[in-house]
């Protein structure tokens, strides 16, 4: 059974935390958002636990996942569509799994309607 969880998140440093607590809870998936990360990429972590981000040139929004080894078997691609989606897509079937952090409350509206048609297509 995999189980997801996501998570509005300012600081990755609490990472060995939050594996315990994926472990405690049963959680194969761990979506975090507002991780302010620079850049993409990925790194594995104990317990084969990976981490894989998504950001933009500078320490704003970032969305990241960690990932339990067996579920990370399954990934087939990761497309960091931006610096507030971040897509795995899983399987045979092409399961998609979609991290993502939507503009707030009081952003600018062109940038709400960008991310929307982000989010259809």
């Amino acid at each position: 059974m995999e189980r997801y969880q996501d998570w509005n998140c300012e600081h990755t440093d609490l990472v060995d935390e939050l594996i315990d607590f994926m472990e405690e809870k049963e959680i194969e998936i761990l979506g975090l958002s507002e991780t302010k990360c620079c850049g993409g990429g990925e790194k594995v972590l104990r317990l084969g636990y990976r981490l894989i981000w998504g950001g933009g040139r500078e320490k704003k929004i970032g969305v990241d996942v960690i990932i339990s080894e067996r579920m990370w078997g399954m990934v087939v691609e990761v497309v960091r569509v931006n610096d507030r989606i971040l897509k795995l897509r899983l399987g045979d079937k092409y399961q998609n799994i979609l991290q993502e952090y939507t503009p707030q409350t009081g952003c600018k509206e062109e940038k709400i309607e960008d991310f929307l048609e982000i989010l259809d297509n």
